[in-house]
């Protein structure tokens, strides 16, 4: 691919990269305000991508910086409009036009003479590569080769973190040297490779860092709206964990688009995943769940998450909090499932049960998420502290909202019966 190179990326993976700007222009969305000049973004030592720009012709005056907002009115406790957020738009020093999305947290440096310094931090940046005339350059003598790039749209993500083992395929080979001959070579089992849903997937589990490819197996007219939105949703679903990407590029026709994110802390969560994971086990399984998810949701088209990822995330994100907010938190989101997805909306407990008779979830499990559900709900102080008998409730309740996620998407083989000592495999439906 034309867009960030391996050097590149390895600097954003260890917080080092930078990129100086000619011209850069902060522009508040209401157009309000507006400010030009020359300066730089980087990554900060938390990771997060923080920008100067000295505009020289600043002038002066009783304005404040803010003083569009505060004419609004506001008060503490309300929260700016989203029309007097800040777009920083830049070219830098390659020629690259980089665009970055609205942001609130802007600070300024009047203490100088002339002019002024914007500082800020942004979430995410933003860069189209058009490759048309580097294509055109390339096909000048051979009239034949005039079709786009890239025909097939392709994504590839990178997300910085190490998640893990999970089922792999294929392997990874790297040499030692010695005086510049070939002393050894080693080999590791990290990458899954396998098609799925008309994509072709390879995940590569490596020295910390996660490389996603997707490439569409048929070729495409457009993009999917929001399909790598999608691809991440299934690959944290069967993974039990979330994922945060730093670099997205995606290639489609004659057009790069690249994506770079500042750094989120990770709190750790995670949940156990539907299948227990291990390099040399359950490749099918895994990856045909996988495939099952996201043959269910990539229709979504919103810009946001689909509402069973959604509460997937929930239950993940509760797993980095006290007990009795996981006992909550997983409670409560099956009854989501039922409302969101069976349109179940009454009568939690007798839907369910309706629902054990055609064997799509069991009594059992039903029996725990009710015990657990009453407990934390109503503040039960003895009943949802820490205990062999509290762990397996939680448990029964986290296999009671997989078979519902199961049943809905249509997946039938292996699961981990987490309720049981052990953690079994069985099949699904029993």
């Amino acid at each position: 691919m034309f867009g960030l190179n391996e050097k590149e990326i390895q600097s954003l993976k260890d917080g080092k990269w930078e990129i100086h700007c000619l011209s850069m222009k902060l522009a508040r969305l209401d157009g309000a305000r507006t400010y030009r000049g020359s300066g730089f973004i980087k990554q900060d030592e938390n990771g997060q991508l923080v920008f100067n720009l000295y505009d020289s012709e600043y002038q002066h005056g009783n304005k404040s910086f803010w003083d569009g907002v505060t004419s609004s009115n506001l008060q503490a406790g309300q929260i700016f409009p989203k029309n007097q957020a800040f777009v920083l738009r830049c070219i830098d020093t390659e020629g690259n036009t980089w665009r970055s999305l609205p942001t609130f947290d802007i600070d300024m440096d009047c203490a100088l003479e002339k002019g002024i310094v914007a500082r800020g931090t942004v979430y995410e940046l933003q860069r189209d590569d058009d490759l048309k005339k580097w294509r055109d350059r390339q096909n000048q003598n051979n009239k034949k080769q005039r079709r786009a790039l890239y025909y097939r749209p392709i994504y590839h993500f990178h997300i910085f973190d190490n998640i893990g083992s999970f089922p792999c395929n294929a392997k990874i080979s790297s040499e030692t040297k010695v005086a510049k001959r070939k002393h050894s070579t080693s080999w590791s089992l990290c990458v899954a490779r396998f098609d799925s849903c008309g994509y072709h997937f390879q995940i590569e589990n490596q020295d910390g860092r996660i490389k996603y490819f997707v490439e569409s197996i048929a070729q495409r007219r457009h993009l999917q709206i929001n399909a790598d939105m999608r691809f991440i949703e299934a690959l944290q679903f069967v993974l039990g964990r979330p994922l945060r990407w730093q670099v997205l590029q995606i290639a489609f026709g004659d057009t790069e688009h690249i994506r770079i994110r500042s750094k989120i802390k990770d709190l750790r969560s995670r949940a156990l995943p539907p299948i227990a994971l291990s390099i040399h086990h359950h490749f099918d399984e895994v990856w045909r769940l996988f495939g099952n998810y996201l043959k269910y949701i990539k229709c979504f088209k919103d810009a946001e998450w689909h509402p069973v990822s959604s509460r997937l995330f929930t239950v993940q994100q509760a797993q980095a909090y006290l007990w009795n907010t996981r006992m909550l938190t997983v409670g409560v989101e099956v009854e989501g499932l039922l409302k969101d997805e069976y349109h179940m909306k009454k009568k939690c407990e007798r839907s369910l049960k309706r629902l054990a008779v055609s064997s799509i979830v069991r009594q059992q499990d039903i029996t725990a998420w009710r015990q657990i559900r009453q407990s934390a709900a109503h503040g039960m102080r003895g009943e949802t502290e820490f205990s062999q008998e509290n762990c397996q409730k939680l448990f029964r309740v986290l296999v009671l909202f997989y078979h519902l996620i199961f049943s809905r998407i249509g997946y039938k083989g292996k699961y981990t019966d987490y309720g049981e000592f052990g953690f079994p495999a069985k099949n699904y439906p029993s």
